[in-house]
């Protein structure tokens, strides 16, 4: 159910989660890549909830998931949330910032 995808969204955003504020949100990046493709897309719509950001289309998802999964920790990458935020990916961070 809705209900129970939203919790294990919760419950895997939480163990990742490195630090969070009111303009930002970095979770350890190995631990992200090293879900499914399925948790890693719950993760991402958790911190999006978390930032009242808007959603992502089911396409830009995919496509970041895709890249958290393709990227190795000596690799890194900038990817456009919206037009204030960015997911900065890079020092074993995920980083979904405001871009100032």
């Amino acid at each position: 159910s809705r209900e129970s995808e939203e919790q294990r969204g919760q419950d895997l955003f939480n163990n990742l989660l490195i630090k969070q504020g009111a303009d930002k949100i970095i979770l350890n990046r190995d631990k992200l890549r090293a879900l499914s493709e399925p948790d890693i897309i719950l993760v991402i719509r958790e911190a999006g909830r978390k930032l009242n950001l808007k959603t992502l289309s089911r396409v830009r998802t995919l496509e970041l998931a895709g890249l958290i999964k393709k990227y190795k920790s000596d690799n890194s990458f900038v990817f456009q949330w919206q037009k204030d935020f960015i997911v900065k990916y890079e020092n074993n961070k995920l980083n979904i910032i405001y871009k100032f």
